[in-house]
């Protein structure tokens, strides 16, 4: 286990905190549902997850946390000699093992308020109230008999009782969920942690859903940590990873939210000191972010992303690969313009424009934050600008550059007619000894 690299200086420091406190306004109001597994919570990292959880809390986040007791039930158990078989994940639950597992979360329930209840120097916790509150916030019905098994008192949720614990999560409490569920009529059922987490993140409609792994990253087949998975890819994605049963539960669990709801789902490594924090707060981040598809974050930029733009095309102005670009000028053009969002800050950006004299639309000032580079941002906004330029009626899209050309010929492109250019786009490629390149639409 690698904990996460600090500043060695001052001046790293300095630069690392100026990096997050983007992403500590992007998160600030929104509502994230986190899965404390039961081996979370054994773990021997379980103390620093609750004081990075308490610090995310502080810093503004609205938490709702659901914790699991798999690994503690089990071995209450079988101290006690109640057969409780899992199968598929699930639990049977005799009456027996309903009262351990009741007994059981009840002690990790007082575990983890008294671990957000510490106020130890050099913690976040300290001079810092968090207060902790849990009840019966979720209506619960029996599974019933699944291919001939009977599961007796385990259940699955129906209903979650949104508006009570928006309005706790508003004020600034965390909103702890234990593993069961009432009926109408006051019967408890035993839950399933993972499936409660992803119906509560489902039903706030949150912003983020947060689950544990087992493992400290996933990786590909080529060794490269996994950063970003399209929901649609994740069956391919895991042909090519090294994880256990759990974890890739965990990933098919994620994708299928995902691909329903549209919420993001990080899966981070339980025994990783300060993974939540730099999965939350850093563009490298920790874990593996499993998303609807890669494209959805596209979006038409908006005059509140010109600073943005400028930032991001800046450094390569000064390499020459783009034209220098005034605010003026990005203002004057802005419907233009599209940008990629990661976490809600702006990863990539590019412009599309229809030339006058031809049925050919132009790609420029295409741009992408070198911290997003592993998540494919620029062949999102590619895929986001060839959408754009049909629509705007172009037949082909031609692309200026002078450092690029592999790039875009490995995505289609081709070396222009140079007697068939527009003389603008002639007159721009003398300009700056670029070349000029076409897609067919």
């Amino acid at each position: 286990m690698n904990a996460p690299a600090q500043p060695s200086t001052p001046a790293d420091y300095a630069r690392w905190f100026r990096a997050s406190t983007p992403y500590v306004s992007a998160h600030q109001g929104k509502t994230f549902v986190v899965a404390l597994s039961g081996e979370t919570l054994a773990g021997d990292n379980c103390i620093n997850v609750i004081h990075d959880l308490a610090l995310v809390s502080v810093l503004g986040v609205r938490l709702v946390l659901v914790h699991g007791a798999r690994p503690q039930i089990s071995e209450a158990l079988e101290m006690a000699g109640i057969e409780s078989p899992v199968i598929n994940g699930a639990r049977v639950t005799p009456l027996r093992a309903l009262e351990e597992a009741r007994r059981v979360c009840a002690g990790l329930r007082s575990q983890i308020e008294g671990l957000f209840s510490q106020g130890l120097p050099h913690t976040p916790l300290h001079h810092t109230r968090i207060s902790v509150l849990g009840g019966n916030f979720v209506t619960a019905r029996p599974m019933g008999r699944v291919d001939g098994v009977n599961f007796e008192h385990t259940g699955v949720p129906r209903r979650i009782n949104t508006d009570l614990i928006h309005e706790l999560a508003a004020t600034g409490r965390i909103v702890l969920l234990s593993p069961f569920g009432y009926s109408p009529w006051g019967a408890l059922y035993n839950l399933e942690s993972e499936p409660l987490a992803v119906k509560t993140a489902e039903a706030l409609a949150a912003d983020k859903l947060i689950l544990f792994t087992e493992e400290d990253a996933l990786h590909g087949a080529d060794g490269e940590r996994l950063s970003e998975v399209e929901a649609s890819g994740i069956e391919a994605a895991l042909a090519g990873v090294d994880c256990g049963d759990v974890t890739r539960r965990s990933l098919r669990r994620a994708a299928e939210t995902s691909v329903a709801t549209g919420i993001p789902v990080h899966l981070i490594g339980a025994g990783v000191d300060g993974a939540l924090l730099q999965e939350l707060f850093t563009a490298e981040g920790q874990g593996t972010r499993v998303c609807q598809s890669l494209g959805s974050r596209v979006r038409a930029a908006t005059a509140q992303d010109i600073a943005a733009i400028l930032a991001m095309i800046a450094p390569l102005v000064q390499q020459g690969q783009l034209k220098a670009r005034s605010a003026d000028d990005i203002t004057e053009r802005l419907e233009e313009f599209l940008v990629t969002e990661v976490d809600g800050l702006v990863a990539g950006c590019c412009g599309v424009r229809c030339l006058e004299v031809s049925d050919s639309a132009e790609l420029h000032c295409l741009a992408t934050h070198p911290n997003f580079a592993d998540i494919q941002a620029g062949d999102a906004l590619l895929e986001a600008a060839l959408a754009k330029a049909r629509q705007l009626g172009a037949k082909q899209v031609l692309a200026l550059t002078t450092q690029a050309e592999q790039w875009f010929r490995e995505r289609g492109f081709s070396a222009a007619d140079a007697a068939a250019l527009p003389r603008e786009i002639e007159e721009q490629c003398a300009r700056r000894n670029s070349i000029a390149l076409v897609k067919p639409l």
